[in-house]
């Protein structure tokens, strides 16, 4: 959601909306399945984003902030 930490986890691939706003859901929802090229590039965004989360790079992270103690 826009009020939230969302759109850092989510990344560019994400269309952030007010949860709290049923009608913005709902046109962001339409838009997603009426736009063929928003729903590309929103997954493609998406794919990408997601390759910086793996466990070694997490784990590699971790020991690091560990070990800086």
């Amino acid at each position: 959601t826009k009020n939230s930490s969302m759109a850092e986890a989510a990344g560019a691939g994400s269309l952030l909306v007010d949860a709290l706003n049923v009608d913005e859901t709902a046109a962001a929802i339409q838009q997603l399945f009426s736009d063929a090229g928003l729903h590309k590039n929103l997954s493609v965004a998406a794919l990408k984003h997601v390759q910086q989360f793996n466990n070694k790079r997490m784990a590699d992270e971790l020991m690091a902030v560990y070990k800086s103690f």
